[in-house]
């Protein structure tokens, strides 16, 4: 939603009223909580997006002193019960 260069009080409570409780405030929000869900879900210990960044610390962050980026690196994935 955007609201252009001459802003004016009436424009103003006409959008947040719409963002409340109108057709497009509705829709957002029921696509923000499919969002939201979507993300819980990939983002659970052992799915892929935990996997891939898992990866990425133990490939970037951990990688220092010429040691391979898995070697001396217990991934707390292995602790966690």
């Amino acid at each position: 939603m955007e609201i252009g260069q001459d802003v004016r009080r009436e424009a103003v409570e006409e959008k947040i009223r719409e963002m409340m409780g109108g057709e497009k405030g509705m829709e957002m929000q029921r696509l923000a909580g499919e969002w939201q869900q979507t993300s819980l879900r990939t983002t659970r210990l052992g799915r892929r997006s935990y996997a891939n960044l898992d990866k990425l610390v133990a490939d970037v962050l951990l990688s220092g002193g010429g040691k391979s980026s898995q070697e001396g690196f217990t991934s707390h994935t292995d602790t966690i019960q």
